[in-house]
């Protein structure tokens, strides 16, 4: 119920209440079920749409104003009371308008009294219809700009991991056509090879070769396209809605016309009929054995939906009601439950492309955890065989000649083209940063990662793929859960009386919905990161121990940092 309520605060002050959507229903429904033709004799019945236009047109004008408003208003305070009042202005005035359209038709108006309790239902149903539909449209909404940026990130990560797998293949092509030329250069010597030949090697095939490997070393990786993610929700389907809740939408629209239109015998035949058929059309589609998919589910739901809204009218007539308006129930309880199987489904399908999402661009970021450090590295190692290593042994040759410098030779290039079959070296600080500046790409990212920390970053391996970890973690969480837009990365050195730590917080502005955790099973949660709220930022942070000796372990302190 708290989460319902902070979602209603959110929707109210958010400046979208009133869309599209919201008009569209307010103004169906107007000249449908809470239409005044259903009041009056068949042959009347035309007389009576009319007024319910010129009520729905009026209606829909005053929402459309409150519109207008909301979205000029800079505080969601000064939002929420320009809606709240709108919509009672609008709600209120519905009933007045059709009142007065009702008598220059020629048709008796309403007493003071009855007026004056159409305006208090009038103000309830709307206020109620108008929130339950503007929340489910925010939902849709947050939910969609959620998954795009899923989307935009994992082309932004899949970039990523191109570039540094062409980057790689680069690398090994590099050192392939270096050491290969050496070679070349090497059987076209003499035996024993003249002072020319060894200084045109120790120039050509070691100095400048060694050069190209560093710069390429050096250099960044080339920009890839980031492909993006075409596949879709499909959102078109049916999925059963939540339980009760099409016959209690059903009873908070309907119940204030009944009362003021049907006896208390009506009333009584009607809740049971209700009762018995939310029932059957809630539990029977989820009951029977025999109903093994999706679809087969859904159409029994709207099936017994249809039985509901014809016992529904069936009561009306049982409890002496004529007219138009006891086929109401009949059609309002299968529209209501039709129009709530297809949002359901909509929600549904969202959160599947979002967890598919979520599950890709994880699966994503640790692949590109190792990024270009690999390749880097070897192709510091290759320059370095043949700038220091192959360099000195043609200068030593050219100081003592020896026969064996054809032999010693092949062997350091045989070292270097060897570079990319040595263990990796640790991540560093620069996994870090590589994580940060994919994501910077779709959102603002503010980044504190001080020196000390770099320092133990790149000092630590096992520290390092850690922290990427966390931030990863904490980045793709802001962005699903608090629809970040700016996400603060702070990263700093602290001493406790347990020693050094490492402080990780990724923070954003959002409200962390009630019971929220990391799963028990979350990798981050086992490092000792944990999600929280801090006045009004949803942070995930964790403090892991730094330890030179190389034995560390996560730490989940008493007292975090703020």
């Amino acid at each position: 119920m708290r989460r319902l309520a902070s979602a209603v605060v959110h929707v109210v002050g958010g400046g979208a209440y009133v869309s599209i959507w919201t008009l569209a229903v307010a103004v169906a429904l107007s000249l449908t079920v809470v239409s005044p033709a259903g009041d009056l004799p068949p042959d009347e019945a035309f007389d009576g749409f009319v007024v319910s236009l010129i009520g729905a047109l009026v209606f829909g004008l005053l929402l459309g104003l409150v519109a207008v408003l909301e979205r000029n208003i800079p505080t969601p305070r000064g939002r929420a009371t320009a809606v709240l009042a709108g919509v009672a202005v609008a709600a209120a005035a519905r009933p007045l308008v059709q009142d007065a359209a009702l008598r220059a038709a020629g048709f008796p108006g309403d007493s003071v009294e009855v007026l004056a309790f159409r305006v208090a239902t009038n103000l309830i149903v709307w206020l109620v219809t108008l929130s339950v539909t503007a929340l489910v449209v925010d939902a849709i909404r947050s939910r969609r700009r959620v998954n795009a940026l899923l989307r935009s990130v994992r082309a932004e990560l899949a970039a990523a991991q191109q570039s540094t797998e062409a980057y790689d293949r680069a690398a090994r092509a590099l050192v392939v056509r270096v050491v290969d030329d050496a070679r070349t250069r090497l059987a076209q010597w003499n035996d024993p090879p003249t002072v020319e030949q060894v200084r045109a090697f120790a120039a050509d095939a070691a100095r400048a070769e060694s050069h190209e490997l560093a710069d390429l070393a050096a250099a960044e990786p080339p920009r890839m396209p980031g492909e993006l993610d075409v596949r879709r929700a499909r959102l078109f389907g049916l999925r059963l809605p939540p339980v009760g809740l099409v016959g209690l939408v059903y009873l908070v629209f309907m119940l204030p016309y009944a009362v003021r239109a049907a006896t208390p015998a009506v009333l009584v035949v009607g809740a049971v009929f209700l009762v018995i058929g939310s029932l059957a059309t809630d539990y029977l589609p989820r009951r029977l054995s025999v109903l093994s998919g999706g679809r087969a589910r859904a159409g029994v739901f709207l099936g017994v939906s249809v039985l509901t809204g014809f016992a529904l009218s069936l009561a009306s007539v049982l409890g002496g009601l004529t007219g138009i308006r006891v086929l109401i129930p009949a059609l309002a309880f299968p529209l209501i439950a039709f129009a709530f199987a297809m949002l359901a489904a909509v929600v549904h399908a969202l959160q599947v492309e979002q967890r598919r999402l979520s599950h890709a661009v994880a699966s994503q970021q640790r692949a590109l955890r190792r990024g270009t450090a690999p390749a880097r590295a070897a192709l510091t190692d290759a320059a370095q065989i043949l700038h220091r290593d192959v360099q000195a042994r043609c200068v030593l040759q050219l100081q003592t000649p020896s026969a064996g410098i054809a032999a010693d030779i092949d062997e350091l290039l045989a070292q270097a083209a060897d570079v990319f079959a040595r263990p990796a070296p640790p991540v560093g600080a620069e996994a870090v940063d590589q994580v940060i500046a994919t994501w910077a790409h779709v959102i603002a990212v503010d980044v504190r990662i001080d020196d000390d920390a770099r320092a133990a970053l790149d000092g630590d391996g096992t520290l390092a793929r850690d922290a990427y970890d966390i931030v990863a973690e904490g980045l793709l969480n802001a962005v699903k859960h608090a629809d970040a837009r700016r996400v603060g990365v702070s990263v700093d050195l602290t001493s406790t009386g347990a020693g050094r730590m490492l402080r990780l917080a990724v923070r954003c502005e959002g409200i962390l919905p009630r019971g929220a955790a990391l799963r028990p099973a979350s990798h981050v949660r086992s490092l000792g990161a944990e999600l929280v709220q801090v006045a009004d930022s949803v942070v995930l942070r964790a403090l892991l121990v730094v330890d030179p000796g190389g034995s560390r372990h996560p730490v989940v302190s008493a007292v975090h940092p703020a």
